[in-house]
């Protein structure tokens, strides 16, 4: 077992808290030491184990990231890490108790997986023959994944018989063994689009309103921050092996709570399981652009005849703005989230970064205020939360809880009970409350 952590901090913006943090973070514990190395430049965090130090890492980027990164984080991903350490956002009103219940978690380790990380095997960059061709038919005519609302997952249903005779697709072996070493990805991060910024480079894509997953080509499944997901081996055994892909979980449109409760189950239960797709659109450890990477993506998956485990996520060539609002119109008519765009020649990079840009539009709504929520913690003393009625034939009560400046938290400024507020929100839940609601303002007395 270690018996001290020693870090050596030399010349980087990385602070010692940082890194203290991530190895905390990443399961490693003991007496923490900080110093120089005078034989190196570069910082390097070492484990003493029996007091012989131990290299563990010469690049802080190594380690998963604790809470620096929790301030830029949406709502929904708040609430996806949240839901990988199985912690319930039930009593959560706002996006600040959600942000302080993810730093909490990643410093208390809550139901941080035991299992070591696997190693993935990364491919050599194909030749340039092979490069030409992929940069030819990356990009498909349509980027319609098919009827999936409500949950109607379509494709060939898969029986017990199918899973216990699977084997990997033989092109997606080719590459396995000529490979080195490294630990799990950090997986890309999206920015959002806004009208300023040039779509012309880009393809785009539905952004499915899933659970974000990487397969590790070994037979394991991963979320996002590397919190293991257990599928039924009929499902792992139908993916390819020797090739990391970063893809999305999905169920169908409008059926991200539906989804979420299959992929969390510890126990996986097979029948739920059928529900769900494996919509593969990046491979991480693939060296190039992206259209050579997306041609990666399908070779590995063009001996998959069971669509319904995993399938490619159509990508088209993005013309310009006009043409992003339009497929983003013909998304939203069927039910779905919004649009993802990735520029196609750069490299992979695990980071939030314009390599990679979402869009998706929230709705204006009108709700009586019929009460309040006290604050807690750096809202004690203030609103936490506004208790609201819907304005329709259902009446249905929920919470705004966030969108507020700290001034209009101040008892003598929050809006009065029966006044109007407008706030935005991204859907409907299934019990027909507002997900997300975010306050807006108050309307005028008209």
């Amino acid at each position: 077992m270690p018996t001290a952590i020693s870090f050596f901090p030399v010349g980087s913006s990385v602070t010692l808290q940082n890194l203290v943090n991530a190895a905390h973070y990443n399961g490693l514990c003991g007496t923490v030491q900080s110093g120089a190395d005078p034989q190196s430049s570069r910082q390097e965090v070492a484990i003493d184990v029996d007091g012989e130090k131990k290299v563990l890492a010469i690049k802080p980027a190594n380690l998963r990231p604790f809470n620096d990164d929790v301030l830029s984080m949406s709502i929904k991903e708040l609430l996806s890490e949240l839901a990988d350490y199985n912690i319930s956002t039930d009593t959560m009103k706002d996006k600040r108790s959600l942000q302080e219940a993810v730093i909490a978690a990643r410093k208390d380790g809550w139901r941080r997986p035991t299992k070591r990380k696997s190693v993935l095997k990364t491919p050599p960059p194909p030749p340039a023959a092979a490069a030409s061709a992929a940069a030819s038919s990356a990009a498909s005519d349509e980027c319609d994944i098919g009827k999936f609302s409500s949950g109607n997952n379509s494709g060939k249903k898969r029986t017990a018989s199918d899973a216990s005779d699977s084997k990997p697709s033989k092109k997606a072996k080719v590459n396995a063994s000529d490979t080195h070493q490294g630990s799990l990805p950090e997986l890309a991060l999206a920015k959002k689009w806004d009208e300023s910024m040039n779509v012309k480079g880009y393809y785009l894509s539905e952004k499915l309103d899933g659970m974000r997953c990487l397969w590790d080509g070994l037979g394991n499944l991963y979320s996002r921050n590397h919190n293991i997901i257990h599928a039924p081996s009929y499902f792992t055994q139908a993916l390819p092996t020797g090739i990391a892909l970063d893809g999305e979980l999905f169920v169908g449109r409008g059926e991200f709570q539906e989804c979420m409760s299959i992929v969390k189950q510890t126990k996986p239960d097979e029948q739920d399981w059928r529900r769900v797709t494996f919509f593969c659109f990046d491979a991480p450890s693939i060296a190039g652009g992206f259209d050579t990477r997306l041609q990666a993506v399908k070779d590995a998956l063009a001996a998959n005849t069971d669509t319904s485990i995993a399938r490619v996520l159509p990508q088209i060539e993005c013309r310009g703005k006009d043409h992003l609002l339009e497929e983003f119109a013909r998304v939203r008519n069927q039910n779905g989230e919004g649009i993802v765009l990735r520029k196609v020649n750069v490299p992979y990079r695990g980071k939030r970064t314009s390599d990679l840009l979402k869009y998706k539009e929230f709705m204006d709504a009108e709700a009586t205020v019929v009460g309040y929520q006290d604050g807690k913690g750096k809202h004690s003393g203030r609103m936490g939360a506004l208790i609201c009625q819907m304005l329709d034939t259902v009446r249905a009560e929920f919470k705004v809880g966030s969108g507020f400046s700290d001034d209009e938290r101040e008892w003598e400024n929050t809006p009065s009970i029966g006044s109007t507020i407008t706030y935005r929100y991204y859907e409907l839940t299934n019990d027909g409350k507002p997900r997300h609601p975010v306050f807006v303002r108050v309307r005028p007395n008209e």
